[in-house]
């Protein structure tokens, strides 16, 4: 149901065209994202064709074609975005980016700085939704502080993550609001931590999800994540030095 909502909904031309841009990214994190969420609304063949011929001009259809033909020909385009796309499950499950040593712990990264992680990788998977919402601001607050720390753990990612499709109304539009907080300091990292493009691929999939939701504000929220992670994540890859458009 909800790739078919998601093709009904009056933003279908907005959901589109910011999944072609992600598509169309240098950054290949990012045009793996764009080419997942493509390929999802367009399981709706028939509703999928009759939306792009309503609402897509000749130039934006053209650009569509190309990138179905693209995942046609070639999948998702890297061997190992399977690999990455894993579940939360298995974010949580890997553990830090960066640990090392006999005795497990991050050799790079304070005690006391694996401990403020840990606590908040609790708060964020509580059972009580106060404790979630603190976990995100605790989270926040952690990114703006230590950046590399907060990205190092994969366990308080995949915990993030989670958030945005909270079961309680509060705390997901309080997580993506997060999210967007914290994009332009995040964003850097995408371009060259392998390890993220799992975390992409789920944000993406959760936001995905919230297209087709009832709640407007769930709708809305999704739709301006997806604009900021374009403007954010796309836009530092075209800054970057040595890397080229990749157009198919």
């Amino acid at each position: 149901m909800g790739p078919t909502n998601a093709v009904s909904s009056a933003e279908f031309p907005r959901f589109v065209t910011s999944l072609l841009l992600f598509a169309r990214d240098a950054n290949v994190t990012v045009r793996q994202a764009g080419k997942y969420g493509i390929r999802l609304l367009s399981q709706s063949n028939e509703l999928f064709d009759d939306a792009v011929r309503k609402n897509l001009s000749e130039n934006e259809r053209q650009n569509l074609r190309e990138v179905l033909e693209a995942i046609n020909r070639r999948g998702l385009e890297e061997n190992n975005f399977s690999s990455s796309c894993i579940s939360l499950g298995s974010i949580s499950r890997t553990g830090s980016m960066r640990r090392s040593g006999s005795n497990g712990r991050d050799t790079s990264m304070s005690q006391g700085m694996q401990q403020d992680l840990l606590e908040i990788r609790n708060n964020l998977i509580a059972s009580e939704w106060e404790r979630r919402m603190k976990g995100l601001k605790e989270f926040s607050d952690i990114v703006m502080r230590n950046d590399r720390a907060a990205i190092s753990d994969t366990k308080v990612l995949g915990a993030f993550v989670g958030r945005t499709s909270d079961i309680n109304f509060k705390v997901s539009v309080e997580a993506m609001e997060t999210l967007i907080t914290i994009l332009p300091t995040l964003s850097p990292h995408f371009s060259n931590g392998t390890s993220l493009k799992a975390v992409l691929y789920q944000l993406v999939n959760s936001l995905m999800s919230h297209l087709a939701s009832r709640s407007e504000g769930h709708r809305q929220h999704a739709k301006l994540c997806f604009e900021e992670i374009t403007k954010y994540i796309g836009s530092y890859s075209f800054f970057k030095k040595k890397e080229k458009l990749h157009y198919y």
